[in-house]
């Protein structure tokens, strides 16, 4: 068994930086970063070859990117950024050793079906899931 960290649980109250720390002081194998704000902030100061390298020396390793949500039932435009964002954590994924993304279904809307949350997020899954595989 491994024990990871979801970043999530911190959230404004903790850093990139500082969960890894944090991770490795107390035996943590994993962590799964935060790409809403946990890698941006990191890369305010740093690269992303820095990451990579820091995830190579220490025993701490990504689990998965936490997280790409409410990709489905979108309009058009914002299904287009939401590819780009799943493009961006390729990209990040390819230099750190991170292949997997956690997603989120949009399922909270009033006037969407069960049955069309489902279809929907299986298409875009389909067509997420050819970009990964890139």
């Amino acid at each position: 068994m491994k024990l990871s960290m979801n970043q999530a649980t911190c959230l404004e109250k903790s850093s990139l930086e500082k969960d890894l720390e944090l991770c490795e002081k107390y035996g943590y194998d994993m962590i799964e970063p935060r790409t809403m704000d946990g890698i941006p902030n990191y890369l305010k100061n740093h690269t992303i070859d820095e990451l990579a390298a820091w995830f190579k020396s220490h025993n701490v390793k990504p689990l998965a990117f936490n997280t790409l949500c409410f990709f489905n039932n979108r309009t058009p435009e914002d299904y287009q950024k939401v590819l780009q964002e799943l493009r961006q954590m390729c990209e990040w994924g390819k230099a750190i050793g991170c292949k997997t993304v956690i997603t989120v279904p949009t399922v909270a809307l009033k006037k969407v079906t069960r049955q069309e949350i489902h279809a929907s997020a299986v298409k875009c899954l389909k067509e997420m899931g050819a970009i990964a595989a890139e």
